[in-house]
């Protein structure tokens, strides 16, 4: 199994993910989008310690999400040319505790099943490491993180949205024989701290200010629970404990 990573600017979170990750795959294909922190120096460490992680800095200028996820599979598909299974992972994200036991039996069943992509519930962890946000989509997320790619399947992706391919998703298109991976959570650092929430809203808008499927991104501040289709309801969060 091969981890795939794009990133950019997540040398808070990034060592932390590198590490539960390579419980789980072979090897890590990490692509950097033009860090200007310490990831890439965080990543070339742990390579140079031996872990096994192939660091790559993006060869293209301008943001678009789409093109730099179909190149990084294509340059792991080259790397790694018999490998069939892939983990996809950004740099905010650690798979919890139950990972490494967990995903190698799912991956073992789903081969059995004939079943080639699997969803993972997302914990978006919110003010603290021991709670989540729950209201709304933030208590329903599941994306789909683990897929089986077969070799005459090309490495493309949906278009996303606003012209840079915001949300467009982390499995190719492919026909896809999906389960739901009930006993594994992704553990979202991305939205932990309220400066982090203002920033992430701040550049959306900016960049893709009319999409209403995403209510505007007015869901990232929580005094705005409750004004769109994503958020219904009040605020709320939930203590999820130490999953780590």
């Amino acid at each position: 199994m091969i981890g795939l990573y794009r990133c950019k600017d997540e040398a808070r979170w990034i060592e932390r993910s590198l590490l539960r990750t390579l419980e789980v795959a072979d090897h890590v294909v990490f692509m950097d989008d033009h860090s200007t922190d310490a990831t890439a120096e965080i990543v070339q460490d742990l390579s140079a310690a031996g872990q096994p992680i192939a660091y790559l800095a993006s060869p293209f200028e301008g943001l678009q999400e789409s093109r730099d996820k179909q190149w990084l599979l294509q340059r792991a598909r080259e790397r790694f040319p018999d490998e069939r299974w892939f983990l996809a992972v950004d740099g905010d994200e650690v798979l919890d505790r139950k990972a490494p036991k967990v995903i190698p039996e799912l991956v073992k069943n789903m081969e059995t099943a004939k079943l080639n992509v699997a969803w993972f519930q997302f914990l978006f962890l919110w003010d603290t490491e021991k709670r989540a946000r729950w209201d709304g989509i933030y208590g329903a997320t599941w994306q789909k993180r683990l897929w089986k790619i077969e070799p005459e399947t090309p490495s493309a992706f949906p278009a996303g949205d606003a012209g840079v391919g915001f949300h467009c998703g982390w499995a190719p298109i492919m026909e896809q024989r999906e389960v739901h991976c009930q006993e594994v959570k992704f553990l979202h650092f991305g939205n932990l701290h309220r400066a982090d929430r203002e920033r992430k809203q701040k550049f959306y808008q900016g960049l893709d200010p009319n999409n209403s499927r995403e209510d505007g991104y007015q869901h990232l501040l929580e005094e705005n629970a409750g004004k769109g289709h994503y958020c219904r309801g009040p605020f709320q969060t939930i203590e999820i404990g130490d999953l780590f």
